[in-house]
């Protein structure tokens, strides 16, 4: 049986415009170019973690492309394919993708972070220094990986740090920071743009240590022991640093 003429024109019309929108060169097409440094990062990761924890980087493409995994690219397939990166699975999740906001640019340096210490462990003639390293870094990645299943997309979480004098908020601590990575990879340590108390910051999920100092009336520095922190996994992070 045939159908109406304006069902059959409104198929067409519904056709021309689907595919319009998966061509359109405007909001949706420049979308998909902000994904691109993400997705080349996470594609070196996984080839410099092979076959040590391409199954990580997977979970965390995931959580920030959206992508299906098919064909060779499935874990475990040897390889990553014919083009490098996962595809997505249909029109429709390929037109729903293109409208994924990209990590923020904190984030992104976390995962460059990762990929440098990645490069020092493939370098070492240690076996032990290489394999500690490259652990570091896929607890990074799956630490990541987990937050964006719980929270969503990459994102920076709230820390709050303060410094306490037994139970009194002590002020005008600076505050440093810096991922943890392996004892033989660290990453550089960053001062916190606020003393305490407190001093509040945004931080990519990832193991961090942190400290805090202050010159005393006499001019010398008190530090504070530094602390191993968790960012991630939680909505936000209070961290308390005691005052010796």
């Amino acid at each position: 049986m045939r159908r109406p003429a304006f069902q059959r024109w409104t198929a067409i019309l519904c056709a021309g415009l689907f595919s319009a929108l998966l061509s359109w060169p405007g909001p949706a097409g420049a979308f998909q170019d902000k994904l691109e440094p993400t997705r080349e990062r996470l594609d070196t990761l996984r080839k410099c973690l092979w076959p040590e924890g391409n199954t990580a980087v997977d979970g965390l493409r995931q959580g920030l492309l959206g992508w299906h995994q098919t064909g060779s690219d499935q874990p475990g397939a040897g390889g990553l394919g014919t083009t490098g990166r996962q595809q997505p699975g249909d029109p429709i999740d390929s037109l729903r993708t293109q409208f994924i906001n990209p990590p923020p640019r904190e984030y992104l340096d976390t995962l460059d972070q990762d990929i440098r210490a990645c490069t020092f462990a493939q370098k070492s003639q240690d076996k032990a220094v290489r394999q500690d390293v490259m652990n570091s870094v896929i607890r990074d990645i799956n630490l990541k990986s987990d937050d964006c299943r719980k929270f969503g997309m990459g994102r920076k979480v709230p820390v709050r740090v303060s410094t306490l004098r037994g139970s009194a908020q002590d002020h005008g601590w600076e505050v440093f920071y810096k991922w943890s990575g392996a004892s033989t990879f660290q990453g550089d340590e960053v001062r916190a743009p606020q003393l305490t108390s407190p001093a509040n910051l945004e931080l990519p999920p990832g193991e961090y240590v942190i400290r805090a100092e202050k010159k005393n009336p006499g001019g010398l520095v008190v530090r504070v022991d530094p602390v191993k922190i968790v960012v991630g996994l939680k909505s936000a992070v209070d961290v308390q640093l005691p005052i010796p």
